[in-house]
């Protein structure tokens, strides 16, 4: 009991990749299965599929009624081609997550994460696989059922470093919940039953990836940009969630660039300097399936 109590004053970091705030639970694991066929090349000739596997895990650890050490692990495994004529590549991150919660006040708390990553097609393990990221995030808790949140995000990308502020809120009343953390994310459910809910979210990315291989004899990179909108059926099982998502993404792209072909800073959609050039073609936005199995700890009435 003391235990479970001890969480219930965690809040967890949100990331651009899946943790979520101020809820009536905490996720703690994440297994999620992601593929978009039939996409084509600009060039109109070839097309590629793109299959995303991702698996995240989040060990809060109570320090104190105020204090809690936030752990965690997060692998993600894309495969696509970014060379229409090429075959395909696998790029990965490795994402170890270390950072500390610190309610300072009946109604304030922040959460401050470490994020170390390899980001690559790991063909090599090597220094310019690797980046470091940083996240601040403040949340003001107005009702049990209602807090919002502002930061800001830092990573070493290999397009140079990525700043974007972050803000947003969570709301629950009745069967309808939402949760948002923008630019990152947006969600919106009702509850059907007990243990089921439809919903519709908002996914945004921007990342970036070493790459071993050269293009005629160039080192290279990939940023990739990608939106996803869909909508959700979820239903939950003894504490374990089976999500189901159909969408379509907008404004993807997995562009590859020279190894020293980077940006000044990026401040979220504003970008300072420019690249020089393009070295692949970009391919057209699609329709994606995703199913997700998540476990989560539920706090209601504890």
């Amino acid at each position: 009991m003391k235990y479970q109590k001890s969480l219930i004053i965690i809040s967890l970091i949100f990331t651009p990749f899946t943790l979520l705030f101020g809820q009536e639970y905490i996720n703690l694991a994440r297994l999620s299965y992601n593929i978009s066929n039939d996409n084509a090349f600009d060039s109109g000739v070839e097309e590629t599929s793109l299959k995303e596997l991702s698996f995240d895990l989040n060990i809060p650890i109570p320090l104190s009624e105020k204090k809690a050490l936030l752990t965690g692990l997060l692998y993600e495994n894309i495969q696509l081609k970014l060379y229409s004529q090429d075959k395909y590549t696998t790029l990965h991150t490795v994402n170890l997550k270390a950072g500390i919660n610190q309610k300072f006040s009946k109604d304030w708390d922040v959460t401050y994460m470490l994020l170390s990553k390899f980001s690559s097609d790991l063909i090599k393990w090597k220094k310019d696989d690797f980046q470091i990221g940083v996240i601040a995030l403040f949340k003001k808790h107005i009702r049990r059922n209602f807090n919002y949140k502002f930061g800001a995000f830092y990573n070493s990308d290999k397009f140079g470093p990525f700043v974007t502020p972050l803000i947003g809120l969570y709301y629950r009343k009745g069967k309808w919940e939402t949760n948002i953390t923008l630019p990152a994310s947006a969600d919106g459910n009702f509850s059907i039953s007990k243990n089921g809910k439809i919903g519709l979210r908002f996914d945004g990315a921007i990342r970036s990836f070493n790459l071993n291989s050269s293009f005629e004899g160039k080192n290279q990179y990939v940023r990739r940009s990608n939106n996803e909108l869909s909508g959700y059926l979820q239903w939950n099982m003894k504490g374990v969630n089976f999500q189901f998502q159909v969408g379509t993404t907008i404004g993807r792209n997995y562009r590859t660039y020279e190894e020293n072909d980077q940006m000044d800073l990026t401040v979220s959609f504003f970008k300072f300097g420019d690249f020089d050039q393009q070295l692949n073609q970009d391919f057209s936005d699609g329709i994606f399936f995703k199913a997700t199995v998540l476990y989560q700890l539920n706090l209601e009435g504890k």
